[in-house]
């Protein structure tokens, strides 16, 4: 009987002592940097966002970032009379840090594995990933709204080689 109480408790010392084994499996430490990879910069992304971590986020972001709305979404956002169908990077980053301030929490959660290179790019360094998402974010109060659906999003490295989102594509049907 006491063999019985003891196993979970040898089985956790166990776990924990392989902890400091180098030649066992470590986990990921995120954020990633060097962000040397396109699945990083994909991993950073969805990181800033469930951290609320708007520096990570300008970090992940190219220089030239767009994100492109649906149709079904576009809208006057800037208030300058036009309308929108995409956001530029400062536009996005302005309301990513509206909605962080505003959220208690923000899980964001990508799918899929699949990248190619993207056609649009003539030096072949741009990917595009297609991935399912969900959006939950938890307002004070307990309100929340839940989001899903699918993004391409299009990756490519920087002039010092790390990789930062290009353009995201709202393809949800």
């Amino acid at each position: 009987m006491i063999y019985e109480k003891m196993i979970p408790l040898l089985t956790l010392i166990l776990v924990f002592a392989s902890c400091g084994d180098t030649t066992g499996i470590s986990l990921p430490v995120l954020p990633h940097n060097p962000v040397n990879e396109c699945w990083k910069a994909l991993e950073n992304f969805e990181y800033s966002y469930n951290t609320l971590d708007i520096p990570l986020l300008t970090a992940t972001l190219d220089q030239e970032f767009q994100w492109v709305l649906a149709e079904k979404d576009w809208d006057d956002y800037n208030g300058d009379g036009i309308i929108d169908s995409s956001f530029t990077r400062d536009m996005y980053l302005s309301f990513s840090s509206d909605l962080f301030a505003d959220a208690e929490t923000v899980e964001l959660t990508l799918d899929g594995s699949g990248e190619e290179v993207w056609s649009g790019d003539t030096t072949g360094q741009t990917v595009v990933c297609v991935r399912s998402f969900t959006l939950k974010v938890e307002y004070p109060g307990k309100a929340r709204t839940i989001s899903y659906g699918e993004w391409s999003i299009l990756v490519r490295p920087d002039s010092t080689d790390d990789w930062n989102l290009f353009r995201v594509t709202d393809i949800t049907e």
